[in-house]
């Protein structure tokens, strides 16, 4: 009984906490927020705003039921399995994925009807980039949760699959898909999982440039962690809210949000989620003109995450410090920051990012007088936006073209099916 109150009493003073702490500011109502400082466009040619890539995590959807072994298989095997499975997720946490998959892949081998092993390899793999290996284990467990009727597994099954489909920017598929698991999810009561859908359908809005949608949904993923008392996924809902008000220029609470989604994150021991919230400041502070502080903030980002191993994020972060030093005029360093961002993404697949590295580097070999050079940029960047159905940032490559065809008129961008090359007419 004493434990039992204990347990209560430590409960309520988190939940306690993350009302407090998360609660909005208030502000005086004679101060308004600064605002970014304008630029002055040139009389004959206007400056393009160079994308920034903001750090927000697609999440995934994993099994934290006991394994459910088919009672049709015998005694030997049943235990085989479930000793396995418990490896694997010991294994996981204590050396990371790569150790869990060799386990998972001798699970399902013995069992093929072992749906929650077949998810979990599928998260595995989603986490070690090998997407089309994922997907066919997310397949393989959505038919077998389908055949056994088991809706929460069905849930999961198609939640993954949605978040497979974001990652590679096919985002109708993935809103239809979360709206599916949702109403497995809401039938279950499954809190922790729909605030999860809602993240993440939060984010696609954000991609899409809807920053109004994307608000909404992230404060009612805040909202459904706060009730549960989950600490992670208050500073993870924080953090994506900050993005969202930073989008449509609410500097002030989006650094509020920030900050406290770091202070929980560092409570927590999560170096990335503390880095990601140092990241995202930094974009806000650069907005606001307070450039020295942005650039501190962006290297302490990129250390942590060079530390941690998280290359995605780290490629952004190259790219945002590139921004910064091109911004002060060091157009040969921040190439040599986009040229790195680059390589990264297109080694990890992140083809949004490459399109985003593949502008920006083009920017400055326009303004280097490198021309051509720049055009062959700004062309693949542009297939690779209009075939992700990127539509701000296809916008932004085609005025960047627009600005390039005024030095010479007789650039252009011709696409014949394939990827966008380049002509020179005469």
């Amino acid at each position: 009984m004493r434990r039992w109150r204990l347990d209560f009493a430590w409960k309520t003073a988190l939940l306690v906490y993350l009302l407090t702490a998360c609660a909005p500011a208030e502000t005086p109502p004679t101060i308004s927020p600064p605002k970014p400082p304008r630029k002055e466009a040139a009389p004959t040619v206007r400056e393009v705003p160079k994308p920034k890539e903001k750090t927000a995590r697609v999440l995934i959807f994993r099994d934290r039921r006991r394994p459910k072994v088919s009672p049709k298989e015998p005694p030997a095997k049943e235990v085989d399995v479930d000793a396995l499975f418990a490896r694997a997720v010991v294994a996981r946490k204590r050396a990371g994925w790569k150790a869990a998959i060799a386990l998972l892949e001798r699970a399902v081998t013995i069992n093929p009807r072992f749906g929650e092993a077949f998810n979990d390899l599928g998260v595995a793999r989603f986490h070690l980039g090998r997407t089309a290996e994922a997907r066919k284990a997310f397949e393989r467990a959505l038919r077998i949760f389908q055949k056994k009727r088991d809706r929460q597994g069905v849930g999961w099954s198609r939640a993954n699959l949605a978040a497979l489909a974001q990652r590679e920017h096919r985002y109708s598929e993935a809103m239809r898909l979360y709206r599916e698991s949702m109403f497995s999810f809401r039938r279950r009561a499954d809190e922790s999982n729909v605030a999860a859908g809602l993240t993440n359908m939060g984010l696609i809005h954000e991609a899409r440039g809807k920053y109004g949608p994307a608000e909404r949904l992230h404060r009612e993923a805040l909202t459904r962690s706060l009730r549960l008392g989950d600490a992670w996924g208050v500073a993870t809902a924080l953090n994506n809210l900050g993005n969202a008000l930073a989008e449509q220029g609410k500097y002030r609470e989006a650094l509020t949000h920030y900050e406290k989604s770091r202070h929980i994150a560092l409570r927590l021991g999560d170096r990335r989620l503390e880095a990601k919230s140092l990241s995202n400041q930094a974009l806000v502070r650069e907005s606001l003109g307070r450039i020295g502080e942005a650039l501190r903030l962006h290297r302490a980002a990129l250390g942590v995450f060079e530390d941690v191993g998280d290359e995605r994020a780290a490629a952004r972060s190259l790219n945002n410090l590139a921004n910064l030093h091109e911004a002060r005029g060091r157009r040969k360093r921040a190439a040599g920051l986009y040229e790195k961002s680059l390589a990264i993404k297109r080694r990890l697949g992140d083809a949004r990012g490459v399109a985003v590295s593949l502008n920006n580097l083009a920017n400055i070999q326009k303004s280097l007088g490198k021309l051509s050079e720049a055009l062959r940029g700004y062309c693949e960047g542009l297939s690779i936006s209009r075939r992700l159905g990127l539509a701000p940032l296809e916008k932004l490559i085609e005025d960047n073209i627009g600005l390039l065809r005024k030095k010479r008129p007789g650039l252009a961008c011709w696409n014949s099916g394939g990827p966008s090359s380049l002509q020179e007419k005469p």
